[in-house]
């Protein structure tokens, strides 16, 4: 996308020449990809993989990810949770933003207790004139978490709590 800051061009460009990942078996969680994105931060293969198609793509553009623990990239809640803290959450979508997507009930105990539950996530793709992104571990239909392919996907926006920058580390 013309204007956009060059690590969020070459964000959306990676991401693009990753939308042939289908998981193989189907309903697996699995693929060559997707299990060298599992082995990349240290999670188990066939793990939900939605957060780790955001922190890859983000990553290997030089992209803030969640870095506490390098399995934390995994984890949707840990997105929010350390997006927050670095100051990049944001209620306004830009291209490039990890999207969270939440189910709007309130975690209770432990690390996230009493924050929203976040249970997707996604790198937005376009704000105009529709709201697009590309989503993995998705559907190629309706809204779903835990689909088998990555996808452009119009923002299912009533299940958005808000964004995460896509801050250059420097």
């Amino acid at each position: 996308m013309m204007g956009e800051p060059a690590h969020v061009q070459q964000l959306l460009e990676y991401t693009s020449s990753k939308m042939d990942v289908c998981e193989d078996p189907l309903g697996s969680n699995r693929s060559p990809d997707i299990d060298a994105w599992a082995d990349e931060f240290g999670v188990d293969r066939g793990s939900y993989w939605c957060g780790l198609m955001v922190g890859h793509t983000r990553k290997h553009c030089g992209i803030w990810i969640p870095e506490r623990h390098s399995y934390d990239v995994a984890s949707c809640d840990e997105w929010y949770l350390q997006g927050e803290q670095a100051g990049l959450f944001s209620k306004t979508p830009v291209v490039g933003a990890a999207i969270l997507y939440t189910n709007w009930k309130k975690i209770s105990g432990g690390r996230f207790d009493g924050r929203y539950d976040i249970h997707h996530t996604g790198t937005v793709i376009r704000t105009k004139p529709a709201l697009h992104s590309a989503e993995g571990n998705t559907t190629l239909g309706k809204y779903d978490v835990n689909g088998i392919v990555l996808a452009v996907k119009s923002v299912n926006v009533p299940a958005v709590l808000g964004y995460i920058l896509p801050a250059k580390v420097q």
